[in-house]
């Protein structure tokens, strides 16, 4: 008991497994820790889950949030059977950042996703439910109309799309 008891006070004596450096700057190096200890002191390769859970933490706790990398580490973590710490995190963001094969040529995904009966059967919904319905509503029923697409891939294909004529028009502008 003696030695149960040395070693959970000198486990609580230890800085917390997010600890943030005295200066306050995050690092880009991962902790040495019992998650990483474990994969022979060194990170373990990123599965396409953990990039795909590294992603939606990213956008769910945006910069400027109260202990971000800390809450995203937990968040990847939390689905996970090896941990990843928040140090791993913030290295495999600024990794695939730096890198670029893992940033998407504008528009492209979206506009290979999206066959040419998906864009008349938006564009005809968009002509059916006028502007004066309610914003939810509106969508909602258009999205209805759009086979294999939720609401939500068609605000963010309409706004796309008004987003690229605002392009070509300022172009245009400039050019003339």
């Amino acid at each position: 008991q003696l030695e149960l008891r040395r070693a959970v006070g000198a486990r609580q004596a230890e800085p917390p497994r997010h600890a943030a450096p005295a200066n306050g700057a995050p690092h880009t190096q991962p902790q040495t820790d019992s998650a990483s200890a474990a994969r022979g002191g060194r990170a373990a390769p990123w599965t396409d889950d953990e990039l795909s859970l590294l992603a939606k933490a990213v956008k769910r706790f945006p910069a400027g949030a109260r202990q971000r990398w800390d809450t995203i580490a937990d968040f990847v973590s939390a689905q996970l059977a090896q941990p990843r710490t928040k140090d791993e995190c913030i290295a495999k963001y600024q990794e695939l950042q730096a890198s670029p094969r893992h940033r998407p040529a504008p528009s492209q995904p979206d506009d290979a996703s999206w066959t040419l009966e998906q864009q008349r059967q938006l564009e005809l919904g968009l002509q059916k439910h006028p502007p004066s319905l309610d914003k939810n509503e509106r969508w909602k029923r258009i999205a209805a109309e759009v086979q294999g697409k939720s609401k939500k891939d068609c605000v963010e294909r309409y706004k796309l799309i008004c987003k690229s004529l605002h392009a070509t028009t300022n172009n245009n502008a400039a050019t003339s």
